[in-house]
């Protein structure tokens, strides 16, 4: 795995050296199953915004198997390394999630798979531990069903005790089934409802077996009508001083968390605008697949650089629009170019792009753009 490790990376900094072309596939891949979704989430882009995101077929509702089974194959010669299930609705809602998820797992990928909790029954739960699924992250922001009403505008409010109680399920179907796996984390994302009481978050954590707790910093993504949401900069101060005595106290009861220098706190340290500081070589390593097999290079981009119905992934992967989006990110007047197609602020991928600009920033002088002379094109 080391040796698979080094080669990898060897091929991501020689693609970075080229500047446009990637001589690796994409080690992690966001795969949107479902445009359903059974909750209005505030900020999000999909089921609570007036901005209607580009797509190749909006009558696709659902991912196909014949897709998922073209994706397994071509992601296997990629040698891809996580499938992150997640996008632009529900994935317990595809009824044959389960069957996706093991069909990953049967190509030797990591399967990671991102949901509301809602309809993580008994049943599903079950289906969800023999399928093979390697992380379950549970999208509850709220600390209480009061919270949750607010995070939910128009959602029952019981949604919230109903989350708890799969959550404390599952983990005991882990248990009676002598599975580890799923790993369970919560995501709780940090808004005005939710930044206050932590410490009841992870009384939630413990209570039900989770494994851990990731935060995010609240984001609005389309539509932009929910700015009463978002963090103060008196509020996001309260929550950096919170948060050594948060991460103390999670790492006593044994939860992970990414309350970290390179994790969490990079981000809050990077801020809102954090894309015209570090290049963005996101389109090098990631890539998001849609449920119409519309392809964009990642989760925040409006952007259609392929469609699976008529090219490979590997053949998308390389392509003009690939190629020239790599070498606009890499620049700081590039990114401000894309801004109104790509929402970067308080980018999720910021730890990433800085961990390997602290190693290229060193060897950019070698790059092929730095190189090729101004007057032609490639």
């Amino acid at each position: 795995m080391a040796r698979f490790e080094t080669k990898k990376k060897f091929q991501l900094l020689m693609g970075l050296i080229h500047g446009r072309r990637a001589y690796t596939g994409p080690f992690f891949v966001d795969l949107d199953v479902t445009r359903r979704c059974n909750l209005r989430c505030i900020g999000c882009p999909f089921h609570n915004s007036k901005i209607a995101y580009k797509s190749i077929d909006e009558t696709v509702k659902d991912i196909s198997m014949d897709l998922i089974n073209r994706l397994s194959r071509e992601l296997l010669q990629l040698e891809a390394y996580a499938i992150i299930i997640a996008g632009a609705g529900e994935p317990l809602l595809h009824p044959r999630l389960a069957e996706i998820i093991s069909k990953f797992k049967k190509s030797g990928m990591e399967v990671h798979l991102i949901t509301n909790g809602t309809l993580l029954n008994t049943d599903r739960a079950r289906e969800i531990i023999n399928s093979g699924l390697d992380r379950l992250v549970v999208s509850l922001w709220a600390n209480s069903p009061k919270s949750y009403a607010k995070c939910h505008p128009g959602t029952n409010s019981d949604n919230f005790t109903t989350i708890v109680e799969n959550l404390k399920q599952l983990s005991r179907l882990k248990s009676e089934m002598n599975k580890e796996l799923p790993a369970v984390f919560l995501q709780h994302v940090c808004n005005i409802h939710t930044y206050k009481n932590i410490d009841d978050k992870i009384d939630i954590a413990h209570w039900t077996g989770s494994d851990g707790i990731r935060f995010s910093h609240f984001t609005l993504l389309g539509d932009k009508s929910a700015t009463s949401e978002i963090l103060t900069g008196d509020q996001i101060n309260f929550l950096l001083q919170s948060f050594p005595k948060i991460r103390k106290r999670m790492e006593s009861l044994s939860l992970e968390h990414n309350i970290t220098e390179d994790g969490l706190l990079l981000r809050y340290r990077y801020g809102r605008e954090a894309w015209r500081k570090v290049p963005c070589y996101v389109s090098w390593y990631r890539i998001r697949i849609m449920v119409d097999g519309g392809v964009s290079p990642c989760c925040r981009c409006d952007l259609l650089l392929g469609d699976m119905n008529k090219n490979s992934l590997e053949e998308i992967w390389n392509n003009q629009a690939f190629q020239t989006f790599r070498s606009k990110m890499k620049t700081k007047k590039g990114s401000v170019s894309l801004s109104k197609s790509c929402n970067c602020d308080w980018c999720c991928y910021i730890d990433q792009n800085f961990h390997i600009y602290k190693i290229f920033k060193w060897l950019e002088f070698f790059s092929m753009d730095r190189l090729r002379p101004r007057n032609l094109k490639y």
